[in-house]
Parts: structure tokens; sequence; C-alpha cells
């Protein structure tokens, strides 16, 4: 018999108690600042010397993303699960390609810094901000020292590759995680992952204005291979995850799952213009009837993943496939910069899918394209079609902490895991 484990991103309430109703686990900002048990100048003290890191694997590959799921993350933000069909499976896959984050103290006690050489961003702040949508290193500046009231603090997302960086693979999602992490451990507020996860992806979709629905910092937090259900039965903001396959499978799926990184046109990506008209469409009618069809979808796709004895290929592929068609024909975009390699790429038989190709995030020119095939000779066909392509290994690595003890801060505990037969 098969055991299934699962991993709840949820708060948690002391050491054993979950909070598993409505709404009632969202932090207001005199909550969480009463919490604290460390004053700013004992937190500048605890730095002095000290380095704190979190490292975090990348979601390089994903089968049905959050944004391809827009009208669910409406509903799962604002009207709960009521009248929907089930739960979607975002299907999340970590690559041996890593973000890291630097905890250190400021030159200056009394400012918060946020510094990313990647994308020119150094932010000084000085005392609470404006609770408004906020866009680029501010967002971080406001966890930091609005949410938090922290002083003296430089957080620094360190340089990535370029695969990292690469359209669809969740930066903001992933320094906003880590920025809430860090705010937790410096304070001694010393949340969970699971409670750090949903304050996350609810300050990043509800105050700083972003729709990633949280896929990104839930695999860095989980590592490997996962299906993540949005379960806001539990907490708006929640996911119920299951492992579809462990590290004896990685190779199977590496063989069967291409990473392709075409050139692209010069032009900017599209992906604002895209998701717009992707939840104008979600919002009508027939909008409600295709989120239906990518939920059962969705579903198909993590089924096929997490098959006795191999991965089902055939369901995988066709689900992939349905998913792209659906997208490129409401937002011809999708498939921008990518159109005639698509029409070389997808292989069909009749009505099965023997190649199929996806793109994660948005879409658009400059996003990867991945090729789902359902033979290794199929996958490395495809790969002579694209020379530049990324050779990764799907990571079973979690989220990292270092240094954290080492400076007298707390690690955070683990998300609760529930184990059925």
């Amino acid at each position: 018999m098969v055991m299934s484990i699962y991993k709840l991103l949820v708060p948690s309430i002391g050491s054993n108690q979950r909070v598993i109703s409505g709404t009632a686990a969202e932090t207001t900002m005199r909550q969480l600042q009463a919490r604290g048990t460390r004053s700013n100048a004992q937190i500048w003290n605890m730095l002095d010397g000290h380095t704190l890191r979190i490292i975090m694997q990348a979601r390089g590959i994903d089968t049905f993303g959050t944004t391809d799921l827009l009208l669910f993350k409406d509903i799962l933000r604002h009207m709960g699960l009521e009248g929907f069909p089930g739960l979607p499976a975002t299907n999340v896959f970590c690559i041996d390609q890593q973000w890291v984050f630097e905890i250190t103290r400021a030159e200056n006690p009394d400012i918060v810094e946020f510094v990313s050489d990647d994308y020119g961003v150094h932010t000084q702040t000085a005392g609470p901000m404006e609770l408004k949508p906020l866009k680029g290193g501010a967002g971080i500046n406001w966890i930091l020292g609005h949410a938090f009231r922290l002083k003296g603090v430089r957080f620094t997302c360190l340089p990535a590759t370029d695969v990292v960086k690469q359209g669809g693979l969740e930066s903001s999602n992933m320094v906003i995680g880590a920025a809430t992490a860090a705010g937790s451990i410096l304070r001694g507020i010393d949340w969970d992952l699971g409670t750090i996860f949903t304050e996350a992806t609810r300050w990043e979709n509800d105050v700083l204005g972003g729709l990633t629905g949280g896929q990104g910092l839930a695999a860095g937090i989980l590592g490997g291979a996962h299906s993540v259900e949005w379960a806001a039965h539990m907490h708006p903001y929640a996911g119920v995850a299951r492992e579809l396959f462990g590290p004896e499978r990685y190779g199977e799926f590496e063989a069967h799952v291409g990473f392709l990184l075409p050139v692209s046109k010069d032009e900017d990506r599209a992906s604002v213009d895209i998701n717009q008209q992707w939840t104008a469409h979600a919002l009508t009618k027939e909008g409600s009837r295709v989120q239906s069809v990518f939920t059962k979808l969705s579903q198909q796709a993590a089924a096929g993943y997490s098959a006795q004895a191999r991965i089902n290929w055939a369901a995988v592929t066709d689900a992939v496939q349905q998913q792209t068609d659906i997208r490129a024909n409401i937002c011809p975009a999708f498939l921008g910069g990518v159109e005639d390699l698509a029409r070389a790429l997808v292989v069909r038989q009749g009505d099965r899918i023997l190649r199929a190709i996806a793109r994660p995030g948005a879409g658009g020119p400059g996003t990867p394209v991945l090729v789902y095939s359902t033979t290794e000779e199929l996958a490395r066909e495809a790969v002579e079609l694209v020379e530049n392509r990324l050779d990764y290994r799907l990571s079973p690595t979690p989220i990292q902490f270092e240094g954290i003890r080492e400076a007298g801060f707390a690690v955070p505990a683990q998300p609760i895991e529930i184990r059925e037969s």
C-alpha cells in the first residue's frame, strides 16, 4: 500500500494547533507587532559580525501554474470555494538553481536597506511606510520596516543565474517569502514555514499588488516534486502539498521533460498584457467554463506523475497540451516568439499527444519552453530543434537556513506533516 505524505502550508498557533477556518488566521499589524520578543537594539547587537542566509531552490518547471488558474485565485482571495468544482493542482518541480538571500546589519541603525544588484535596486527607508501597493524594492522595505518595524537591517538578494531570472520563475514570490521569513526570525515572532508561506503570499497578492498565488515560494520551501492544492477552506492562502514522486523517479522525469531556451525576438516580454487578457477572459461565462476544464486537467497531470510503477506520460502530455492550446487560442501572445518552433515541437497522433509544450508563468517572448515527451526518443529529438537549452537536474533540497542559530535566532519549524496509508 502506498503511503501518502501531505505537508500543510497553513498557519500554526503555538506548537500543535492549526487555524483551519475561514479568514480567522489573517494577522493584523497590531497582532503581529505585539508578538515580537526582541527590540531593534537587541537585533542590531545580535547581528554584529553575523551573516544570515536563506537559500531556496528555484521552481524551474511546473505543469499548470497559478497564473493559469486566475479565476480560481480570485475566488480563493475574495469568495472562498463555494460553487467551485474541485481543487486545482499546481504541480511544481525544483531544479538545481538557487535563490540566495542574506541578512546583515545595515550601515545605519535607523534604516532598512534592500539590495539587488541583478535588478539595480538599492532602496533605503526610515520609519513606517504608507500601506499601499508598492513596486520594486520598496515592497521588501515595507515588509521589513513597516510590517515588522525593523531598523538597522540590510536584506540582500545575491546575484542569480540567467536561468533563474528567466520570465516565469517567480523572482518576486521568492524574495517576498524570504523577507517575511527574515522578519519573523529577527523580531522573534518565530513563525513556522506554513505561517510564513500564507503571510508572504497574502502580502504579495493583497498588499503589494502581485498575482503569483504562492507557487514559487511553496516549491522553494518544499524542494523536489510536489502537487500543491489551494485549500481555501483551511485558510485563504493555504496550500496542501503532496509529493508526486521521490528521487527514484528524477532520472525518468529529466529524460522526458526538456527545458529549452529558444532565442527570443527583440521585444519586451508581454507578461502583463497577457495576464490582463487572460484575467478578462477568465471573468466571463466562457472563462469560468475554461477554468473548470483547467482544474480537471491539472488533477489529471498530478495523477499521471504519481501513477504506480512509472509516470503515466500519456496522461501528462495530454493535459499539458490541452492547456497550451487553450491558452494560445485565448491569448495569442502566450506563444509569442516561438510560434514556428511550437508547431515543430508538438507531435500528435490522432487524438493522442505524443509530445507537448508549455510555458511557465504568463508566457510570451523570452519565456522558456518546457517540452513533455511520451518517449525518450521524442525528448532527444526535441532537444535537437533548439540549440540553447538547460541541462537541469531536479533537486530534493528544501529551504535552507544558514547562520541563524549561530547568531542566537531560531530556525522556522517545518510545515505540519500528515501521513495517510
